[in-house]
């Protein structure tokens, strides 16, 4: 009876706390005056309380700091991405070359191979961030550049505490950090409403490697400091938990990390006694045939357990859903997964991974939220939204807020239907609407035709 007690007093007290966290974050990041924050977060702890009760609470930490390693594929994207800045910010073509031409010593700081450079020779072995001097003009120039590349090989091993979470904050602040990385996710991205979305599945775990001390975060108030994430990937686990499923690692690839993450997760969800194979990543989107020609299949597959299964049938997004699943969505990620080979009972299925769930909108509380950029419903962001999107426009003619497939292209402005009668008139010769302004009387024919037509009339 204490037991149970105590467990009510904690949900009460840790319910409270986080509902006006959560409603801060939400107020201050997508402007919505009184988030209405009750029924996510009661939905929230309703869906992940298996969880918290395997991790002892919202939130498991790593005993020890914990050292990534990036994988080699991430330094060379890293250290690709420097040069296409260094190209599109300075247009310092040859110290672009001059990098690739010692790109496999460029994490050691390194010249490998001797350059001349405007009758100045740059030998082997010398610094090669101090090199970068022969070829930028400018200080602040060159400090940037070669801040940037000290960046990267600083970071050529992460160090943070490793954490298991389903914190509300962790699923808002997924894309959310001091270490200048982002992703769709982000509060201000393409994909935010997907943080509620993962928030009140059953199966959606954050991982990530966090700095020392908590931060003012980009999209966060100041007085809610939180954890900046070093490195986060989130894991999809299935319904009986035989099958885990890993999304897209970001801002780099670590095969060490997501090793020592599927080890130790394993550990927390107690199924430290069941045989799971390693991280494998095995898809087919083609197959062959006799004549070795090669075929696209319509959707991607995966083997498993001797059966060929759509990926689709095997990663579900649930109805209402509104993140952005990189297992089954993503043109440059192949699925990671690792599955349960040794329980008789499950040799020849698994349950599967639902992910993602509805959620009402946070301004009214009623309608859910079908957009993926907005933590508002279809009306709520018509009427108080801010920002132009693939669904909301505004009319340029009176201003107001509508939605795209409402609108009306008049003389190439998008126009709402009211200005549509109201400002604008129909030329009967070209079928098209026009600004009123522009309308020509043909007394002859006693009508209103537009400059274009009457010209061509005349």
């Amino acid at each position: 009876m204490t037991w149970v007690i105590a467990q009510i007093v904690w949900r009460l007290l840790v319910l409270k706390t986080i509902k006006e966290q959560v409603r801060r974050v939400v107020q201050y990041s997508q402007n919505i005056p009184d988030p209405q924050v009750d029924e996510l977060i009661d939905k929230w702890f309703d869906a992940k309380r298996d969880f918290m009760e395997v991790f002892g609470g919202p939130i498991w930490e790593y005993p020890f700091p914990v050292t990534f390693h990036i994988s080699e594929d991430s330094k060379e994207r890293r250290l690709e991405n420097l040069i296409q800045y260094i190209s599109d910010e300075y247009g310092y073509e040859k110290l672009c070359r001059f990098i690739l031409n010692n790109k496999e010593s460029f994490y050691q700081n390194e010249v490998t191979h001797s350059y001349e450079y405007k009758g100045k020779k740059i030998p082997k072995g010398a610094k090669l961030i101090k090199a970068f001097k022969n070829f930028v003009e400018g200080k602040n120039a060159l400090t940037d550049i070669q801040n940037r590349a000290s960046q990267l090989i600083q970071e050529d091993t992460v160090t943070g505490t490793l954490c298991f979470s389903v914190h509300p904050l962790d699923y808002l602040s997924s894309s959310e950090n001091t270490y200048n990385w982002r992703s769709c996710h982000a509060l201000d991205g393409e994909y935010c409403a997907g943080n509620l979305s993962y928030m009140v599945d059953k199966s959606t775990i954050i991982c990530y490697l966090k700095g020392a001390n908590n931060a003012k975060l980009p999209m966060f108030p100041d007085d809610i400091p939180w954890n900046s994430k070093k490195w986060r990937v989130l894991i999809y686990v299935s319904d009986y938990w035989d099958l885990l499923f890993a999304g897209r690692q970001y801002p780099f690839n670590s095969d060490y990390g997501m090793e020592i993450v599927r080890k130790e997760l394993l550990i927390r969800l107690k199924k430290e006694h069941w045989s799971y194979c390693d991280w494998t990543d095995p898809i087919i989107d083609e197959i062959p045939d006799s004549y070795d020609h090669r075929y696209d299949l319509n959707e991607t597959h995966i083997m498993m357990r001797g059966n060929l299964y759509k990926m689709s049938e095997v990663v579900i997004d649930n109805p209402g859903s509104t993140h952005f699943n990189d297992v089954l969505r993503s043109s440059i990620y192949r699925p990671h997964y690792t599955l349960v080979n040794n329980k008789p009972w499950f040799r020849h299925d698994f349950s599967r991974v639902h992910v993602g769930g509805e959620c009402n909108c946070l301004r009214c509380g009623k309608a859910p939220i079908k957009l993926t950029e907005s933590f508002m419903c279809d009306e709520c962001t018509l009427e108080y939204g801010e920002m132009d999107t693939d669904t909301f426009t505004t009319c340029d003619c009176c201003g107001r807020r509508i939605f795209v497939d409402d609108s009306w292209i008049v003389d190439g402005d998008e126009v709402c239907d009211d200005c549509v009668h109201t400002e604008c008139f129909y030329c009967e010769e070209c079928e098209e609407y026009h600004f009123n302004t522009s309308r020509v009387y043909i007394e002859d024919d006693d009508r209103y035709l537009c400059e274009r037509c009457a010209e061509e009339l005349v």
